[in-house]
């Protein structure tokens, strides 16, 4: 995933989870709102243990081709295919990294 298709689905699943309440305050958005793990400046990785929550969140974003604002939308297809692969693995911890 692009950093900023990523940067996206992590303000979009923010709102949902943390603004919104509309699910669990997952640890992705978590990691990524508190500049933890993945996120930090030191080049960590954080491990993600609560897939059947954060496949639920992902669920919850409306994706829609284009642009908005200055970020780049993941479409939803990529999320569909992302939702596949999470739900494939989530017997695993599933390991996120920026590149």
């Amino acid at each position: 995933m692009r950093c900023l298709e990523f940067e996206w689905i992590a303000r979009k699943l923010y709102e949902k989870c943390f603004l919104h309440k509309q699910c669990r305050y997952i640890q992705l958005v978590r990691d990524w709102n508190k500049c933890l793990g993945f996120d930090d400046s030191c080049g960590n990785f954080s491990v993600l243990t609560d897939i059947p929550d954060t496949i639920e969140a992902l669920q919850l974003v409306d994706y829609k081709p284009g642009v908005e604002e200055h970020y780049i939308q993941m479409e939803k297809a990529d999320a569909e295919a992302l939702t596949h692969f999470l739900t494939i693995n989530s017997f695993k911890g599933i390991k996120v990294y920026k590149e």
